[in-house]
């Protein structure tokens, strides 16, 4: 398994630490922070490993208005008038297969990212097991204050975006001398790449990427 055997790959890696109320709001979220994380993979020449996700425990708790939602999100298209967005509360980890078809993702993105449990597989050289930078926050490195919003009265996250610049990512991480450079969450983290067609044609694989998966492996 070269894959899992090669001391000369960098990865990075981050956290889905927020617990969203409703399907609808976890997917969106979390399907976001995996957009920046493919961006800066990119732009890094990382190796994504995988956050866990979350999900319901059953594939029906999305209903078809929910799901229309989330396929209107993620594939630029208008919501059907009328769509709700009430649904079961996404409390259980789960891989990246609950939220996403894994076949779609892989032709585009294989080869590109690694499971979660990654740094556990035995043939992963120490060299790139134990060499983890600390956790990097990117709001608190670029904004002098940042407000925390309360989640579920439990969880923060960032109430102030952050937009990057390729320049800006390959300033802030570029340097970074660690195997595994680690985040400690993505969301409202906006990359974006130098050049309009690289963004187009970045954008245009994780439309193809990102399609509903329906299996669950809690």
């Amino acid at each position: 398994m070269a894959f899992c055997s090669n001391a000369s790959q960098s990865y990075l890696t981050y956290s889905n630490p927020v617990v969203w109320p409703s399907v609808a709001s976890n997917d969106a979220w979390e399907l976001d922070a995996l957009k920046v994380a493919l961006a800066l993979g990119q732009i890094l020449n990382r190796v994504i490993i995988l956050p866990r996700f979350h999900c319901s425990k059953s594939a029906t708790d999305i209903g078809s208005n929910e799901a229309d939602l989330w396929a209107a999100k993620h594939r630029g298209a208008r919501p059907p008038a009328g769509a709700s967005t009430a649904s079961a509360t996404p409390r259980y980890e789960c891989p990246m297969n609950c939220l996403l078809n894994v076949t779609a993702f892989d032709t585009e993105f294989e080869g590109l990212y690694r499971e979660s449990s990654f740094l556990r597989h035995p043939l992963v050289p120490s060299a790139v097991r134990d060499d983890l930078s600390s956790p990097q926050d990117v709001h608190g490195q670029l904004l002098s204050s940042v407000e925390k919003d309360s989640v579920n009265g439990r969880n923060t996250m960032p109430a102030t975006a952050v937009q990057l610049s390729e320049d800006e990512v390959v300033e802030l991480f570029g340097a970074s001398p660690h195997h595994v450079l680690i985040f400690k969450s993505l969301y409202r983290v906006h990359p974006r790449f130098a050049s309009d067609a690289e963004q187009r044609t970045f954008d245009n694989r994780v439309r193809k990427a990102f399609r509903r998966g329906t299996y669950r492996q809690l």
